[in-house]
Formats: C-alpha cells, sequence, structure tokens
C-alpha cells in the first residue's frame, strides 16, 4: 500500500490484531521503508501519522510467510 503525503516526516507503529504495539519508527524522508522482517508471519495493523500536516492513517496489512 502506497502511504500518500507530502515529503515530511512519517512516526509509524505497527500493533498486533490483539492491541499489542510490536514496533515504532519516524522516518525522516522519502523513499519510506519499515522493515518487518523480525515480525512472524500474520495480520497487522500500521498507524501512520504526519507531525506537519497531523495526519492520521490506520492500514491493515498481511505478512506471509
Amino acid at each position: 500500500t502506497q502511504i500518500k503525503t507530502a515529503q515530511e516526516d512519517l512516526h509509524l507503529s505497527v500493533w498486533s490484531m490483539d492491541g499489542r504495539m510490536l514496533m515504532e519508527e519516524t522516518l525522516i524522508r522519502p523513499p519510506y521503508r519499515l522493515n518487518i522482517a523480525a515480525l512472524p508471519a500474520g495480520m497487522y495493523l500500521l498507524k501512520v501519522n504526519t507531525r506537519i500536516n497531523q495526519r492520521n492513517q490506520t492500514l491493515r496489512f498481511i505478512k506471509n510467510p
């Protein structure tokens, strides 16, 4: 999934489906890449917050084995 935003810092957090935050990271500039290699296969939520525009998005993704 592509996250559309101006070139600004993104605060990302990955959550399990049972509500536990598994990782969080602030990405400074494009290309925005989040390394999820350490996560086991399953379904997750990705919460994206922008600091400048105060926009928030929550995306669901599936990591395959």
